[in-house]
């Protein structure tokens, strides 16, 4: 039955944020502990349940009232209290166990984040700035985003660890709690276009087609957030810190490996595609850039400069051989002039469309992958969108 709840809860999250609508449930409701390890649902026998249940060290606080003198309420009977926890430089060493015992518990939690950066982005862009000097790379104050990347760091350790040891089983379910966390860290520095600019969708295909629409700068798309857009279209060579995540999120979309497109969850799709429209974003920043000083004398500082790097980075990604791993392709990244890029961001555009494209392609067994599909098809048949956001500066 907890269970059930914390599924709800995290599909209610899950299907309504592609659309800009307020989830209908609240973490602050949930007032259960979290999810037991994994391994109790693995178990063959009930004598190896019982076994695994009397090795777990939660259920002596679950069996006994905390109301005693003595006994602190632990981190993990509720979500809130081990969102606060993971907050905190020093988080519950059982709670952390918790985490790493159950994939479930640690998406619960990251979900719950994701949430709470978007209710503060709401906010914040809803109602007038207190700060003397609001910084646009920044959604939340200098310490609520201490707060979430310490809590995020936590998850992502955990799950990094245990990505490096995953099998055929549980491969999936970490690698979307890897992406639910990356996502959450871009939400951090580049909010999502649909809330900034107050637009509501009535579906998840929906949304996602008009938060395509925003990120390539179409004017009909962003009818009430053009003015948010262009006001707030600064911080692009911050996202270099991110680099190497989004590098591996477009590594695996290029060259499957262990992933199988047709058995994947739709929500795992969405967040994949979210950060595939950051990178995209990214992409047409550095090829503006790229265009701008095609006709300039190349120097040693333009090579190393942010728009060059990451104009490179996505271009070898996007025109590597299926096969590659990411380490041979940093080390055989070649250096190009100046104009040689100028030159190469004519196309590259064209050639992260049919990337993006086949990722739809691969994905027909949900129905927005058709849709999404369709979609992709007319914005490559209308020659990509050629408006620039960034011309009307």
């Amino acid at each position: 039955m907890k269970l059930c709840m914390y599924t709800i809860l995290f599909l209610d999250s899950h299907i309504f944020s592609p659309c800009n609508i307020r989830p209908l449930t609240s973490p602050i409701e949930l007032d259960w502990e979290l999810p037991l390890p994994s391994a109790l649902w693995e178990a063959d026998t009930s004598l190896s349940w019982a076994q695994r249940l009397g090795n777990e060290p939660r259920t002596f606080g679950l069996t006994r009232s905390n109301d005693g003198p003595g006994m602190p309420c632990p981190t993990t009977k509720s979500l809130n209290l081990a969102i606060q926890s993971l907050m905190t430089d020093s988080p519950s060493p059982q709670l952390l166990e918790a985490l790493k015992a159950s994939t479930l518990a640690t998406l619960f939690i990251l979900t719950s984040l994701e949430g709470l950066v978007r209710d503060f982005t709401r906010c914040y862009y809803q109602m007038p700035p207190a700060l003397a000097d609001p910084n646009a790379f920044h959604i939340l104050t200098q310490s609520q985003n201490r707060q979430v990347s310490a809590a995020l760091r936590y998850a992502a350790e955990i799950i990094t660890a245990q990505l490096a040891e995953a099998n055929s089983s549980n491969w999936h379910i970490l690698k979307f709690a890897d992406r639910i966390a990356l996502s959450v860290k871009l939400a951090l520095c580049k909010p999502d276009d649909l809330i900034i600019g107050g637009i509501v969708e009535n579906s998840v295909v929906a949304g996602l087609t008009t938060a395509t629409h925003l990120t390539l700068g179409l004017q009909v798309g962003a009818r009430r957030s053009l003015q948010n857009l262009l006001r707030y279209n600064s911080g692009d060579d911050g996202m270099l810190v991110f680099l190497d995540d989004l590098m591996d999120v477009l590594s695996s979309v290029t060259n499957l490996g262990k992933q199988d497109p047709l058995s994947e969850a739709p929500w795992a799709t969405v967040a994949t595609y979210r950060i595939l429209l950051a990178i995209w974003r990214l992409l047409r920043w550095a090829a503006g850039e790229m265009r701008r000083k095609a006709g300039s004398q190349p120097t040693v500082r333009s090579r190393f400069e942010a728009s060059t790097i990451v104009f490179n980075s996505i271009l070898e990604v996007i025109s590597s051989p299926e096969g590659v791993d990411d380490q041979t392709r940093r080390l055989s990244m070649p250096t190009r002039e100046t104009t040689a890029l100028g030159m190469a961001s004519e196309d590259s555009e064209a050639r992260f469309r049919e990337t993006v494209l086949q990722f739809w392609k691969n994905r027909p067994v949900w129905p927005m992958g058709s849709f999404m599909t369709t979609v992709l098809e007319e914005i490559i048949s209308a020659g990509g969108l050629a408006y620039e956001l960034r011309g009307a500066e």
